[in-house]
């Protein structure tokens, strides 16, 4: 006989960082029975954990002791709640994304001129709406298909999920191989709801100081710090010009060394040791420093406080070991376990305006497309959270979004649908590519193939302006000679 539906689960809070864990489902079971126990005397629950012994306390508020040390931390109970397919009328989604479309016509102008100190209109109608819109993008992420697939827990969405908009979220490293993909990808949607009213006052902080790298120029909440409070995660404010432990380097490094005799190097230490890694690093920051101070027009006095000036020759590059050290210096070299790289301390702007004002908006975009114009498909849905919402840094984040949603506005058109059909029937076309040798008969046994298959499918595709039509035999001829062609 199969376990009861939990009623609730528990966490307790890891007080080193904050973060949520979810007690084994054996002591979920235990402390939801004394929880129910109306006996109070039987409101708590023992453990032992590698000979410490624990204690839950659970009535309020609800601790964990540590028996030994009396060290104890906070614990949290969550109600389960019901999770089923959450969907809008069509209307919502039509004037969502008219909303989304003026947002995002405001952000483009300021990607357009970095340099002018950013102004945004009042949108609160637009923010309402797609705030809305993310309360089902969160809710609909709970559905069990999306726990399998990306190793998640129930509890786990229990938990972030019910996070208010504007609180804080829980901090997580991105680009991770190990620990739960749907943890990062739930806390990657409220982060990004979060940034519906908050990126551009994030965005204006950072603007002000020049978008210094170095946390410690920001006020405990302003720029970076409120963007790590709010998202778990941040946006590069430095840019790394070279990775001493790729293979690419450290290939074109010793080729370097080969033209003037020299042995090759093996290491990740002896390359970025290297004079020739040296050299390419400062030419590196001259440049991307130079042209930062040529666009916001630093004075040098802004140079020196903002330690964004062009480095000498001999200049001699310090070493950061820790997060903190960020911006102290024009340039420097970042050691800590495994890695070994060299940071110039500017960021790409692209990647900041990406991360705190495209990327919240264009997620919104993509969900509210699938769901306007393929009634939230199952497939289209499943594409979105396993492609659209990644669980990198920002920096890769906001790319993820602008792909994907550059590859759903061309999904339907016309030479999309043609390219889907010659994939489907790979093998058919690579026969005739493989024996027709003359390129014009070539060109028209395809054509004759793909106008066979169109006719059978009575295949449509979309045109430039969005109109459904059905495709002609001259749309497959010029789409064979120019597979680029848009109609």
């Amino acid at each position: 006989m199969a376990a009861p539906a939990p009623r609730a689960y528990w966490f307790s809070r890891d007080p080193r960082n904050g973060n949520c864990i979810p007690y084994p489902p054996d002591m979920q079971v235990k402390l939801e029975a004394a929880f129910s126990d109306e006996d109070p005397g039987n409101k708590q629950v023992e453990f032992t954990v590698c000979g410490q012994v624990f204690v839950v306390k659970v009535s309020e508020p609800y601790t964990q002791t540590n028996v030994g040390t009396q060290l104890s931390r906070e614990v949290f109970r969550e109600a389960v709640t019901t999770m089923s397919f959450t969907k809008k009328d069509p209307g919502f989604y039509v004037a969502c994304l008219k909303h989304i479309e003026f947002v995002g016509s405001v952000m483009s102008r300021i990607r357009e001129n970095p340099s002018r100190e950013p102004v945004f209109p009042p949108f609160p109608e637009a923010i309402a709406c797609v705030l809305e819109l993310y309360d089902d993008m969160v809710s609909n992420f709970g559905l069990d298909r999306y726990i399998r697939e990306f190793g998640g827990q129930k509890c786990l969405f229990q938990r972030y999920a019910k996070t208010p908009e504007g609180h804080e979220v829980e901090r997580y490293f991105a680009n991770m191989k190990s620990g739960s993909i749907y943890k990062r990808k739930i806390l990657s949607l409220v982060g990004l709801r979060n940034l519906i009213r908050q990126g551009k006052d994030i965005y204006t902080e950072l603007y002000r100081k020049k978008f210094a790298s170095n946390p410690g120029q920001y006020g405990k909440d302003e720029g970076p710090n409120k963007m790590e409070r709010l998202t778990g995660n941040v946006v590069d404010l430095d840019t790394v010009v070279v990775r001493c432990s790729g293979e690419e380097i450290k290939e074109l490094v010793n080729k370097e060394r080969a033209k003037d005799g020299q042995p090759p190097l093996h290491s990740t230490r002896e390359v970025a040791d290297c004079e020739t890694v040296r050299r390419m690093v400062l030419n590196s920051a001259g440049e991307l420093l130079g042209n930062f101070i040529a666009t916001f027009n630093l004075s040098a006095d802004e140079q020196e406080d903002r330690q964004c000036f062009v480095p000498p020759p001999d200049y001699v590059i310090k070493v950061a070991t820790r997060h903190t050290d960020r911006g102290r210096w024009p340039v420097w070299q970042y050691i800590n376990g495994p890695a070994n790289s060299y940071h110039v301390n500017v960021p790409l702007i692209d990647d900041v305006v990406g991360a705190l004002l495209l990327a919240p908006w264009h997620a919104a975009k993509a969900y509210c497309l699938i769901m306007a114009k393929y009634d939230g498909a199952e497939d289209k849905l499943d594409d979105f959270y396993r492609n659209c919402i990644d669980d990198t840094c920002f920096n890769g984040k906001w790319k993820s979004i602008e792909l994907f949603n550059e590859d759903l506005e061309k999904r339907d058109t016309v030479s999309a649908v043609l390219a889907s059909m010659q994939k489907e029937h790979q093998q058919r076309f690579c026969k005739i590519y493989d024996e027709v040798d003359d390129e014009q008969k070539c060109d028209e046994a395809v054509i004759a193939a793909m106008w066979e298959l169109v006719v059978a499918a009575q295949a449509q595709g979309e045109l430039k302006d969005g109109a459904k039509v059905s495709i002609t035999r001259d749309m497959v001829d010029a789409w064979v000679r120019n597979p680029s062609i848009e109609f």
